[in-house]
């Protein structure tokens, strides 16, 4: 694939039960640090922004929380309201209603400054996780080998559209801002995402890319070699019925699995 350009952003904000004894990120951290592995943490799935933004967390924090995901964020709020899990990362959208109700207590947001729907919420970074930034955001993408102006073209079309009243107020009700970036700074953006996933892992050996087709997993095969986050990639394309339903075996999403050498090999 070619990056076209970067649509939108939207951060996620940390809520915890009220009950749970932490009235600030960094009260949080602590707890965690005392009770290894005994709180849990919920999200809409596997591989999705939430959990990618608490497995950031986690690593840079220094942290164990017990993985639960669910069928939506939703249902993720619903039991930290409930106490079934102490907590999670939604969407502000979803959030700031729970958080002004008293339901649940907004620690920290993920991106890099405070937002209008809660100001009083500070940054990850600026409430204890230094350079920690996490954001969800919506690209768009064509085919590898697309021609340039082909591209040139998509993209000012697409930053015009983004630009317009109507998209604003359109991504303004799933709580992101648009922003419509040239394609070389989506492009860097991507990598920047790839190096961020492998940060913190000393080895950066290997890496088993799965994917829908052999054009994808190739694009972010390459993509991750290019980064310098592994040293290696291996790229295996699985259609999308077969590994719904021929390979359960075989994980829903597209993801990149780190191997030791010994099973790179193999």
């Amino acid at each position: 694939f070619a990056p076209v350009t970067l649509a939108a952003t939207a951060p996620n904000v940390l809520v915890v039960n009220p009950v749970l004894p932490a009235k600030s990120l960094a009260e949080f951290i602590a707890l965690a640090k005392a009770k290894p592995g005994a709180l849990s943490y919920g999200t809409p799935g596997i591989g999705t922004s939430p959990h990618l933004s608490m497995e950031l967390l986690k690593s840079m924090a220094g942290i164990d929380l017990q993985h639960v995901p669910y069928r939506g964020t939703a249902a993720a709020v619903t039991d930290v309201i409930g106490g079934q899990i102490a907590v999670t990362f939604a969407n502000a959208l979803t959030a700031k209603p729970q958080v002004d109700a008293g339901r649940v207590r907004a620690l920290a947001v993920s991106g890099p400054k405070r937002i209008e729907a809660l100001p009083a919420v500070p940054p990850v970074a600026e409430a204890g996780v230094p350079g920690y930034e996490a954001m969800q955001w919506y690209g768009v993408v064509v085919p590898a080998g697309t021609p340039a102006p082909v591209i040139a073209r998509l993209n000012a079309e697409a930053v015009k559209a983004l630009q317009s009243d109507e998209m604003k107020e359109k991504l303004a009700l799933d709580g992101a801002q648009p922003v419509g970036s040239t394609p070389a700074a989506f492009a860097a953006l991507i990598r920047s995402e790839l190096e961020k996933a492998a940060v913190n892992d000393p080895d950066r050996a290997h890496v088993l890319v799965v994917a829908n087709s052999y054009d994808q997993c190739a694009w972010l095969a390459r993509g991750i070699s290019e980064s310098g986050s592994y040293r290696e990639a291996l790229c295996v394309a699985v259609r999308a019925e077969d590994r719904h339903s021929h390979n359960p075996e075989l994980p829903r999403e597209n993801r990149a699995v780190r191997l030791t050498s010994e099973e790179f090999e193999t």
